[in-house]
């Protein structure tokens, strides 16, 4: 009897922690304005907040903070002068079935040329950019199975992720 109650004493928990992680409020910006190019720079640690807090929310959400998450994180990407994300046919093909992962992609290359301002190999870029769509596909929340993603998972477990990502920007 002690165990059953100890087992469901876990497992609320555990359900209010992952509610708890969900319904969080986004971390944005109070007045986010990008008048000029001087404004992304002064973006980049709410940047990093936004896209780490959207790591833990469902994929499938509707709710609006997840949308409006999704619009800073966009608007910044597209304007910095800081950034450049480069979106290759290998990149596309990872958000036919998950459109979602396009966001996710363009928003870890950017979080790594945040963290690694003196980083400038290309290949690390789109390394920790797929890395980064992998990580929420292997989490299956709210993913469709894709049989493109799957065979880049098999590529990082066999240890030959950038090998491929190699061959295919050139």
């Amino acid at each position: 009897m002690k165990r059953l109650h100890i087992l469901f004493s876990i497992t609320i928990l555990l359900s209010l922690y992952s509610f708890s992680s969900f319904s969080q409020s986004a971390p944005l910006p109070n007045k986010i304005a990008f008048n000029d190019a001087s404004d992304y720079k002064k973006y980049e640690k709410d940047f990093v907040a936004s896209f780490n807090w959207l790591e833990g929310q469902p994929l499938n959400s509707t709710r609006s903070d997840i949308k409006s998450v999704d619009a800073f994180l966009l608007q910044w990407m597209v304007g910095t002068p800081d950034v450049s994300i480069s979106v290759n046919g290998y990149a596309t093909d990872m958000a036919k079935k998950n459109p979602d992962m396009l966001i996710y992609y363009m928003g870890g290359w950017s979080r790594y040329v945040i963290e690694h301002p003196e980083e400038k190999d290309s290949i690390k870029f789109h390394l920790e950019a797929v890395e980064e769509v992998l990580k929420i596909y292997k989490g299956m929340n709210g993913v469709k199975k894709d049989k493109k993603i799957d065979k880049l998972v098999l590529l990082q477990t066999e240890g030959k992720l950038e090998e491929y990502i190699k061959s295919q920007i050139k």
